[in-house]
């Protein structure tokens, strides 16, 4: 079995902690804002057994010189944005995805936008941003931690991508 780093990142209260416990399969927390213990999970794609290591993150500015220590060694990075707050998705582009890509330039990344249960405040992902992500060969998916809507999903897509890319990384 091979394991495998996934670092979590985006803006504060997008539901990164709270997406980490849904994928571990926990309830929803009562305080989300909390940052969350790195989790191990084991995961079967296609016959293959992955273990997976969850490193959470923190968004805020405060951290930017500090966040790029969790990078060396992730198998795959999560970049989430909240789906009612636009700017959350805007800093995709202009902090996420170039923090990422000067740090760990060959590492798969994952779109997820979270908090997929309040969709009446939802938006769509312009058509600039969706040509810079299709250039960039990134995979998205929208999900919701509260309502558990597309974490299986999640899971899935996550060890597909870890079997495309075939380069188990050490952690810790």
């Amino acid at each position: 079995m091979s394991l495998h780093k996934i670092v979590v990142v985006g803006d504060d209260s997008v539901g990164k902690t709270s997406l980490l416990y849904a994928l571990n399969g926990a309830d929803f927390p009562d305080n989300p804002h909390l940052i969350f213990d790195n989790i191990s999970k084991q995961i079967i794609v296609n016959s293959n057994k992955l273990e997976i290591l969850f490193w959470d993150s923190v968004g805020h500015e405060d951290y930017d010189r500090l966040r790029p220590l969790l990078y060396p060694d992730s198998s795959l990075v999560l970049i989430c944005y909240a789906l009612n707050n636009h700017n959350s998705l805007t800093n995709v582009i202009i902090k996420w995805l170039p923090e990422i890509r000067i740090h760990i330039p060959d590492t798969p990344v994952i779109l997820v936008g979270t908090k997929q249960d309040m969709e009446t405040n939802s938006f769509d992902i312009s058509q600039e941003q969706l040509v810079n992500i299709f250039q960039m060969r990134i995979q998205t998916i929208k999900v919701s931690a509260l309502m558990k809507f597309n974490i299986k999903q999640l899971i899935q897509l996550i060890g597909i991508t870890i079997l495309k890319d075939k380069k188990p990384k050490g952690c810790i």
